[in-house]
């Protein structure tokens, strides 16, 4: 019969939702159980000698025993916070509907206090607003007066933008053959053979600024004031050479008699830790 029991597939479920609570409210079946657990042959270490399986069933017994023990052992104490939890909601209860009739009196003294805020407050905002519209008034005559002024300025800056997009390739193709080039070269040497590159591209009608300037294509002003305040000078030859520096893609071997490239590139350098060898 117990072989037929543990063969059942359903023999493991029924375990684990086995009554526990009710085993322990039962004490004419604990104490029939006692039998069983206290035999000194019903202990795991035996029972596994002769079967793993009736192992796992002996350790569930035993546990079973214990929580049914455990459970009558705490019972009235459970009675006790059962009694206590009800007189517990029973004053919680009390007190919630103290707070309910406070709060119907903090409500309604709170919506006085708003509705006197709110007085107030629409008052100073239409002060406000009265001044702000003083301030924009004034301000709209600036701008007004600025942008007339300004519309020149844009119109401007528009034709130089078109004439700058009609030369930008001439312009590039000259920048790049003066990067690859020129390096070695003096400023006058410069100089002339910006003027050939020139003239070659006119031949080829290849568009290009008649008056074309290495900073002014490969460079912003913005970057050139601060080389010169970390110690490059601001002569034509010092920014191109920098912008050879700075913008080849090989080091650069810089001849440098006076000292003045060393002084700029320590200056440059100096927040990333510029070690010096020599």
């Amino acid at each position: 019969e117990a072989k037929k029991l543990m063969n059942d597939t359903g023999f493991l479920q029924s375990l684990r939702e086995y009554d526990k609570d009710g085993l322990a409210s039962n004490l004419k079946l604990t104490s029939k159980l006692q039998r069983y657990v206290k035999r000194d042959d019903f202990q795991p270490d035996q029972v596994k000698k002769v079967s793993g399986a009736a192992m796992s069933l002996c350790m569930w017994v035993k546990a079973m025993d214990v929580y049914a023990r455990v459970a009558r052992s705490i019972e009235p104490k459970k009675e006790k916070l059962k009694g206590a939890e009800e007189l517990l909601a029973e004053a919680e209860g009390k007190l919630s509907a103290k707070k309910a009739e406070l709060k119907l009196v903090q409500d309604k003294v709170a919506a006085l206090q708003l509705q006197l805020m709110r007085a107030k407050s629409k008052a100073e905002k239409l002060e406000q607003d009265a001044e702000t519209c003083k301030v924009k008034l004034v301000r709209a005559e600036k701008l007004l007066g600025g942008l007339g002024n300004e519309a020149k300025s844009w119109e401007k800056k528009s034709t130089e933008l078109d004439k700058s997009l009609t030369n930008v390739v001439g312009n590039i193709t000259l920048a790049a053959g003066f990067i690859a080039y020129a390096g070695a070269f003096t400023s006058d040497f410069r100089s002339g053979l910006v003027r050939s590159w020139l003239e070659k591209c006119d031949e080829v009608k290849l568009a290009a600024d008649a008056n074309w300037k290495l900073s002014e294509v490969l460079c912003d002003p913005a970057e050139i004031r601060e080389w010169t305040i970390k110690s490059l000078p601001s002569d034509d030859l010092s920014v191109e050479n920098a912008i050879l520096v700075t913008r080849g893609r090989r080091w650069p071997l810089m001849v440098d008699p006076q000292g003045q490239g060393n002084r700029w590139v320590k200056h440059m350098k100096k927040d990333l830790n510029l070690s010096v060898i020599k």
